[in-house]
């Protein structure tokens, strides 16, 4: 069973989008780093999280997810350090999100509660993956399944795993 809010999400997204599936890069990591690099010159106070595909070396749509981590009372104090490293935000709310490319790799960083639900299952997701090899290549047999399908069947897909992973 979809949560709400997931619901909503998959109403977003456009009829007409495709999954793009690419083999794990092993520049990953170099480039990830250069980008929390670049985060930590400017705050060095604040947790920062690769998570996803590309973070568990496992074939995926090659983009990175990078959280860094802030109460969200505390938001407008390191927003405007991001802004100066990544430009404009494109979302703020509950979370702050931008969207840019790395080379051939498209990034995802969020500066995000620690405390949110959301957040909170998602790490969970991502630990039991990392520790979990059999989880992990059934995860990725999900994926690689799901490659000819609209996006919003994968992502429908990918909810209804990470839910019954999670008990909800």
């Amino acid at each position: 069973m979809l949560s709400e809010e997931e619901l909503k999400y998959l109403k977003k997204i456009p009829q007409n989008k495709k999954v793009n599936f690419f083999p794990y890069d092993s520049k990953t990591t170099q480039l990830v780093d250069n980008i929390i690099k670049k985060i930590k010159i400017k705050i060095l106070d604040l947790e920062i999280k690769f998570i996803g595909a590309s973070a568990l070396k496992i074939s995926g749509q090659g983009d990175f997810d990078i959280y860094v981590l802030c109460q969200r009372e505390k938001f407008k104090h390191y927003v405007t350090k991001l802004i100066d490293i990544f430009g404009k935000p494109i979302f703020q709310g509950d979370y702050i999100q931008w969207e840019f490319k790395v080379g051939s790799h498209d990034v995802e960083l969020y500066l995000t509660d620690p405390s949110d639900e959301t957040v909170k299952d998602q790490f969970k997701i991502f630990e039991m993956l990392t520790k979990d090899k059999k989880l992990l290549l059934k995860y990725e047999h999900l994926k690689e399944a799901a490659k000819d399908l609209p996006y919003k069947e994968y992502q429908r897909k990918k909810y209804e795993f990470y839910n019954k992973l999670l008990d909800k």
